[in-house]
């Protein structure tokens, strides 16, 4: 069984997503499940996206201090003039909602090709 591989990925703070705004929903489902959307209201730094993903990491440990995915799904925008915030979305179990995360990966500031980078947005807003 192969170890662990690694990837130089930068992580974005606000200051690198000013003029940037995102939404995100939460609407109930089912008995045990949300819906859970993603909305792009206004890309200006950080376009296009390279891969969007709604995760929830398992709240133990492995032997090597990682985490494992509980949850972890692609999220296809929605390229639809009668959308402008560019909606996307996904069901998932209840009991992930409160440590799942959207995870967006770029390539690309400002209209410049960069190295890798990464933002984080909580589902949760508390």
């Amino acid at each position: 069984m192969p170890g662990r591989s690694w990837r130089c990925i930068t992580g974005l703070g606000l200051q690198k997503t000013s003029g940037d705004k995102y939404d995100v929903e939460v609407n109930a489902a089912g008995r045990d499940t949300v819906t859970v959307v993603f909305k792009s209201c206004r890309r200006r730094r950080l376009k296009p996206f390279d891969l969007i993903e709604l995760i929830a990491l398992n709240k133990e440990t492995d032997n090597q201090g990682g985490h494992t995915y509980d949850l972890k799904a692609k999220i296809e925008l929605k390229n639809d003039q009668r959308w402008p915030a560019a909606p996307g979305a996904s069901a998932i179990r209840k009991e992930f909602a409160d440590r799942a995360q959207f995870r967006i990966l770029t390539r690309t500031i400002d209209g410049k090709a960069q190295a890798t980078n990464l933002l984080v947005i909580p589902i949760n807003k508390s």
